[in-house]
């Protein structure tokens, strides 16, 4: 029982780092308010089950790549 107690505690631990990082990454220049808080524990918990949260756009940088297509970067290329 206490090999189990000390397994949670290393895994909340690990959970509530990787949410703060994460957070910090994604929004750095927010302010503290208590969905934050939250959102320190939701997205690394699931994440840890393999969920992305792609559709809430978690992840989006706002940059946008101006590109014509006689460029090498901008062809489409398939990989299969």
């Amino acid at each position: 029982m206490v090999d189990l107690a000390f397994f949670v505690m290393i895994l909340l631990l690990v959970i509530i780092v990787f949410g703060v990082i994460l957070q910090s990454i994604v929004n750095p220049e927010s302010e503290l308010k208590w969905d934050i808080l939250n959102a320190v524990f939701y997205y690394p918990y699931f994440q840890m089950y393999g969920e992305l949260f792609l559709e809430d756009g978690l992840f989006k940088t706002g940059i946008v790549l101006s590109c014509n297509s006689s460029l090498p970067c901008c062809r489409r290329r398939y990989f299969t």
